[in-house]
């Protein structure tokens, strides 16, 4: 499992350095990822974007995306957009991590 925790904006200036920082963690096959939103500070349609591709690519590679994030405004965005269900962010890693068996696999 890797965990990756996100820090201050997620926006069209850090969108693409995240991305492409993702993108190297989830080349290899049967990834398990795991991003923490909680730092996070401003988060935008660039940040969902990110959510999204990450999305993809772990389920390309057959492996897991796991989302942490317990901020009101990105769970509000997430909710928005139909992501939430998607996604299943839970509030803590631990209870990320315990929900493991319990999730179905979803794709975008």
């Amino acid at each position: 499992m890797t965990v990756v925790e996100l820090h201050g904006d997620i926006d069209i200036a850090t969108a693409g350095e995240v991305c492409l920082h993702l993108a190297g963690v989830t080349a290899r096959p049967r990834v398990g990822l795991l991003l923490d939103l909680r730092p996070v500070t401003f988060f935008d349609c660039q940040g969902l974007r990110v959510l999204v591709l990450a999305q993809r690519r772990t389920l390309e590679q057959r492996g897991r995306l796991y989302v942490v994030c317990d901020a009101p405004q990105i769970l509000r965005l997430l909710d928005i957009t139909g992501l939430r269900s998607l996604l299943q962010p839970a509030v803590t890693i631990r209870r990320a991590l315990a929900d493991t068996d319990a999730r179905p696999r979803r794709s975008p």
